[in-house]
């Protein structure tokens, strides 16, 4: 898929591009999950998607070194948990975390993404 992409988000990094502290000139978001992370798995089992999410974290942080280069902002978002009829079905272990409502996550990575700078 970045590989269609990339030269789509080349060119808008490029006609915006400042210097490296300044703002993205362009940004790629993939959403994964903390149960991607190595070294955040007390637990085990869910192997397959775990497993995909570690990889989708380590093709993101390969893509971010090489689109930095271009002033493209790349980076893995972990939405938290928010109320959706997946998560639902999740009750026992929804309890253990704050629940947001699809507008307050939006919201949320909206406010995320106007942060990033290219530093």
């Amino acid at each position: 898929m970045l590989k269609h992409f990339s030269p789509l988000l080349k060119n808008a990094a490029h006609s915006k591009s400042g210097g490296p502290e300044e703002k993205p000139g362009a940004m790629a978001v993939f959403y994964s999950a903390r149960v991607g992370s190595i070294g955040d798995n007390a637990t085990g089992g869910w192997y397959a998607y775990r497993g995909s999410k570690a990889a989708l974290n380590q093709f993101v942080r390969c893509a971010s070194v090489e689109l930095k280069k271009h002033s493209i902002c790349c980076f893995a978002l972990h939405p938290g948990t928010v109320d959706t009829d997946f998560t639902r079905g999740f009750l026992k272990a929804r309890a253990k975390y704050q629940v947001q409502d699809v507008e307050e996550a939006a919201r949320n990575h909206l406010s995320i993404f106007d942060s990033r700078t290219m530093a």
